[in-house]
């Protein structure tokens, strides 16, 4: 019955390591120097306002609460959402030594990497034949 936890456990992993990866490369073609396990730790004290987002918002609509009352608290949601993406941006920043607007082409151009290599990656592994 739970068996995508452990799955969801491994691939958050994952995922952390190879976007540390990719934060690291285009960080330093931007001018940015860190170790590895320094920009994992960043991205991973960074995320932890996106559990707390995921999670409040996985618990109120699994709680049987209708959608006009979830979509109540979006104001909650917003002000989690942009506190959480500083949070990332202001470490990351902190760790790589460079500006801001080098930070957030850093981390943009590692999302859009990732995303597209993953999904790459899950289509060729999970289409149907």
């Amino acid at each position: 019955m739970f068996y995508w936890l452990p799955a969801g456990f491994l691939g958050g992993l994952g995922i952390l390591y190879f976007l540390a990866l990719l934060v690291r490369n285009f960080g330093r073609w931007l001018g940015g120097h860190a170790r590895l396990q320094a920009i994992r730790t960043a991205l991973g004290m960074a995320c932890l306002p996106w559990l707390l987002l995921c999670c409040l918002l996985t618990a109120s609509l699994f709680s049987g609460m209708d959608a006009a009352a979830v979509a109540s608290f979006w104001p909650v949601f917003f002000v989690l959402f942009i506190y959480s993406y500083v949070l990332l941006l202001l470490s990351v920043m902190t760790v790589l030594g460079i500006g801001a607007l080098r930070t957030t082409l850093t981390l943009a151009i590692s999302f859009v990497v990732a995303f597209f290599l993953l999904s790459a990656i899950a289509r060729v592994f999970f289409s149907p034949v």
